[in-house]
């Protein structure tokens, strides 16, 4: 549901749709010369040379079945290239039909004729030139895009920008502007995390990592204003400087986000990412708000209703809160941060057997879930069954040292069978 399609069922049919009725003229009349002339060609001005007969009829045969590719499928430019030339091969063979005239200029006889045919020509062969520099540097520049795509997905983004960079010295496009832009959020990530930096060295750093990032990603924009995924890296990068109070920050990531809405107004997830930034700016009220419509535009959009849950907590409204995350569960039952979630709002809500059961299914899931196990050993305590809550607390013990000097004083109270755990320890609180 989150990927984009950048063709439809075909190259053609795609082409069809993106050229206009100027495309669908041009098409139609390529084929129905290419179709008419072969048939006229094959079966009523066959050549009487077998080897030239035998190069007509495979040139067109191919040319026709790698055109059939190209309308129900989408393949690469090997194969449209090679029914290009098949189609050439078989135009040239046309020369040698059956009844065929040949015709020829003496320039000596017609000097202007000779002059005008071969100034057109020179034209022509100019062009050819142009359009092969200009091909070739697109296929470099695409070469280089599919290896900064694959170095930025292995987090070599030195090698990543670049490509990217190589790839805009031959031949421009939104693409590589955005994987440039992509690159420059991937460091500004690392320079937040980085814990080698000085702070006067990050924070040059992030400076000049984010106007490169917001350089590029508004090229990319100008390049192609209809492309949403330009808006969203833009807003990205605006939005890494939000949690630091770059003033501006947040409305300029806003104003792209909600650009990037409107060219793409079905996608839940545009409204799930507005939800995270007005997070990021302490807008709660706002951030459920874009996660209702993310919800909306997508009903089993598990993220966000499992963060739609958490803001319900913040807020103090468990009733809520356990609806979003039993409605996260039933949409994927196997994940364990949404059971464990499920299962302490239900002990809020003092319902100890159905908390237990989600806590169980938790641990069962994950049994390395010592958070899990931790909560799991406190709602049987309160159930009374302080066995059970000995056995999660030696669980969690047994894990690593540190685990099992952390619940010393638990497992010494319960082997002593007594309760160690406060008693508000299974309620919440609004966030204050």
């Amino acid at each position: 549901w989150n990927i984009d399609f950048t063709s439809g069922i075909g190259s053609i049919p795609t082409s069809v749709v993106t050229t206009g009725l100027l495309g669908v003229i041009a098409w139609v009349t390529f084929f129905a010369l290419l179709i008419v002339f072969g048939l006229r060609m094959l079966m009523v001005r066959a050549s009487r040379d077998t080897f030239i007969r035998y190069v007509a009829i495979f040139s067109f045969v191919a040319s026709l079945y790698l055109f059939t590719i190209a309308i129900f499928n989408v393949p690469n430019a090997v194969i449209l290239a090679l029914a290009f030339v098949f189609a050439g091969l078989f135009v040239s063979t046309t020369r040698y039909a059956e009844g065929g005239r040949q015709w020829g200029i003496v320039f000596s006889r017609s000097p202007r004729v000779g002059f005008v045919i071969v100034f057109m020509l020179t034209i022509v062969l100019l062009a050819s030139v142009v359009a092969a520099y200009a091909l070739v540097g697109r296929y470099i520049a695409t070469a280089k895009i599919a290896s900064a795509t694959a170095a930025f997905s292995a987090g070599d983004l030195d090698t990543a920008d670049k490509a990217a960079q190589d790839s805009i010295s031959f031949a421009p496009s939104v693409v590589a502007y955005q994987i440039q832009a992509s690159v420059a959020g991937a460091r500004l990530g690392q320079i937040l995390t980085s814990t080698t930096m000085s702070a006067t060295a990050a924070q040059k750093a992030f400076q000049e990592a984010l106007s490169s990032g917001i350089n590029a990603a508004l090229t990319a924009t100008l390049l192609a204003p209809s492309n949403y995924q330009s808006w969203l890296v833009l807003g990205n990068l605006y939005a890494q400087a939000v949690p630091l109070g770059v003033a501006g920050a947040y409305d300029s990531a806003k104003s792209a986000y909600e650009k990037a809405q409107t060219l793409n107004p079905t996608s839940p997830q545009i409204p799930f990412i507005l939800a995270q930034l007005d997070i990021a700016n302490k807008n709660i009220k706002g951030a459920k708000e874009h996660l209702k419509v993310a919800i909306g535009l997508k009903q089993d959009y598990t993220a966000a209703i499992f963060l739609l849950s958490q803001l319900e907590v913040q807020d103090g409204n468990v009733r809520e809160a356990l609806a979003a995350a039993l409605a996260a569960a039933y949409f994927t039952p196997n994940n364990p941060s949404i059971l464990f979630q499920v299962g302490i709002l239900y002990a809020a809500q003092n319902d100890f057997a159905n908390a237990a059961r989600a806590l169980e299914a938790a641990v069962e899931v994950n049994p390395q879930f010592a958070n899990a196990r931790y909560f799991l050993s406190a709602v049987y305590a309160k159930q009374g069954d302080l066995e059970k809550a000995l056995a999660q607390m030696q669980a969690i013990a047994a894990m690593s040292e540190e685990n099992a000097q952390a619940v010393t004083a638990q497992l010494a109270a319960l082997e002593a069978k007594k309760n160690p755990f406060p008693t508000n320890l299974l309620t919440i609180t609004p966030a204050p």
